[in-house]
């Protein structure tokens, strides 16, 4: 968007329009049973230790993640001065593949069987 001229406040102005319209229209579309009698659960649980160490590893997964994506803009523009173009076009071919593969990767653990290290 930057290289069309538009402003990232007006950019995300109109995806969170968008998004919102997208809840209000399927806001009702939701799998609710109306017969049932709904117990009052609390609002928030606390996660057993497992879930909150896989959540921290995850976290810091991101972290480095994103880490080396900024490096790689970095590396590219200072110190090989590639052409912006190219850098956008290698950024957008990398982010692109690596969505891919994970989706790929998703759908073969979904495939493929359990392993006995799988928890249940």
């Amino acid at each position: 968007m930057i290289s069309n001229s538009v402003n990232p406040t007006v950019h995300f102005t109109i995806i969170s329009s968008a998004v919102i319209v997208l809840i209000l229209l399927n806001i009702r579309k939701g799998n609710v049973k109306k017969d049932a009698v709904q117990e009052k659960k609390p609002f928030f649980i606390k996660p057993d230790k497992y879930l909150f160490i896989l959540g921290l590893i995850t976290f810091c997964t991101m972290i480095c993640e994103v880490t080396v994506f900024d490096w790689a803009v970095n590396y590219f523009e200072k110190i090989v001065k590639a052409d912006k173009h190219l850098v956008t076009m290698g950024y957008t071919a990398f982010i692109i593949t690596m969505t891919l593969g994970r989706m790929t990767g998703d759908k073969n653990n979904c495939l493929s069987r359990p392993s006995k290290s799988t928890v249940d």
